[in-house]
């Protein structure tokens, strides 16, 4: 038991006793009805314990691979988002910049992200990618998906949380938003029903299959962010890729010879996620999103359990993918944090009538709105929205009622957001 947990238990039965004492001796006097007032006293002091205690988060850094053509997005959406909405203390972040670009262009940039996060995270690594030009063929977007699947080069945290640079946070972010009970990372499965997510989609699936050369691609996990995985599994998915594959010398030749010259679409995290679903399936928290009520894509997966297709609210949207915004849309960005932070606030915060809820009031999001209301910014991803399925309600309130109060928000974003 550690200290903290030591240290609740220990005041849990010291504030008990003394009830007792004082309704011992209080019933005495005006026969108070002791059983019905200690059950309430009881309840009172275990909500305590409990409702606002953040857990202790794993070892977690986000990873995010960038370009200088990209700064303006990077700032208004990934980074200002996290700088509003990840709790400063467990906000750890590795900043990948290509380490071949003109070093006039490169140094500068560098400087300029490391300048933007300063004071706004516990740690911040800007870091130079050098996988050679030969093992992805020139072009940028391999290079990002390549760099992802040898995370494991730039990071000794536990886990690795992938992002990309248009990545929009949509709430305050819980440690239960990324992790269960068990401290295992959640994924977040799509159903690959090609008639709802396009030709594009099995062609990707193709390669997800060929690479463990498997009948059935598991899940999409395109379908969230951050992709979080346990850093030290990256290895185990490479080793077990040339596993299936040794007519390739080593990793970056599968992906060199085996994906980018036969020009295959593909997806770093399906493919991570086919391996992890068949290699450490106990060490991750699996959610499954079929497409619509008729889609029956998970049920041919017989390690698919009921509890696995209730819904799983995500934390994140994906800005250029999202379907609802012309790009850029800063104005849609801006309405986002204003949803995001009403539907952070806990109902205590909203009864309390302090500023904030009242901001929220004033907006339209009172706590009888955002308490039973799911919002398409956690349930709408890439166009595809979850709330086909009515237990989405259930999900969302179960989430609303985890809510922790927030005393440092930055007063100056909230100002630029209800303005």
């Amino acid at each position: 038991m550690d200290n903290n947990r030591r240290s609740r238990t220990y005041l849990l039965i010291a504030l008990t006793s003394l009830l007792f004492c004082l309704l011992y001796f209080q019933s005495e006097l005006s026969h108070f009805d002791f059983v019905t007032e200690y059950a309430k006293m009881k309840s009172v002091l275990i909500r305590a314990q409990t409702t606002f205690v953040e857990p202790k988060w794993p070892d977690l850094m986000l990873f995010v691979p960038v370009f200088p053509g990209g700064e303006s997005e990077l700032n208004k959406i990934l980074l200002r988002s996290l700088k509003f909405f990840w709790p400063k203390k467990y906000l750890k972040l590795t900043v990948l910049v290509d380490e071949d670009l003109p070093p006039e262009i490169r140094d500068p940039f560098v400087e300029r992200i490391k300048k933007s996060m300063e004071n706004e995270a516990e740690v911040v690594h800007v870091k130079l990618n050098s996988i050679p030009r030969e093992f992805y063929q020139g072009r940028g977007h391999d290079r990002q998906q390549l760099i992802m699947l040898w995370g494991d080069n730039f990071t000794d945290s536990e886990y690795v949380g992938f992002v990309d640079d248009d990545t929009l946070i949509t709430n305050y972010v819980l440690f239960e938003d990324i992790f269960d009970e068990k401290g295992r990372p959640h994924v977040l499965g799509r159903s690959t029903n090609f008639t709802i997510t396009g030709p594009g989609w099995y062609q990707v699936s193709v390669t997800t299959r060929w690479s463990d050369k498997s009948s059935l691609e598991v899940m999409r996990t395109m379908n969230y962010f951050p992709v979080v995985v346990k850093t030290a599994h990256l290895k185990d998915i490479r080793l077990n890729i040339l596993k299936h594959h040794p007519e390739f010398t080593n990793f970056d030749d599968f992906f060199r010879r085996g994906i980018i010259r036969a020009r295959r679409g593909y997806s770093q995290f399906n493919i991570m996620h086919q391996h992890l679903w068949k290699l450490k399936f106990s060490e991750y928290n699996w959610h499954v999103e079929a497409t619509s009520k008729t889609d029956k894509h998970f049920q041919q997966i017989k390690e698919v359990t009921p509890e696995m297709t209730f819904p799983k609210r995500r934390c994140s949207l994906h800005y250029n993918s999202d379907g609802r915004s012309v790009i850029p849309d800063f104005d849609f960005v801006k309405d986002v944090f204003k949803r995001g932070f009403c539907y952070s606030l806990t109902k205590l915060e909203f009864d309390s009538d302090g500023e904030n809820s009242r901001l929220c009031k004033k907006a339209g999001y009172s706590w009888e709105v955002v308490s039973t209301t799911p919002s398409t910014d956690h349930w709408l991803f890439e166009a595809l929205d979850w709330r086909w399925d009515n237990r989405t309600v259930d999900a969302h309130i179960n989430r609303m009622a985890l809510n922790r109060p927030r005393t440092d928000w930055n007063q100056e974003e909230i100002k630029q957001i209800f303005s």
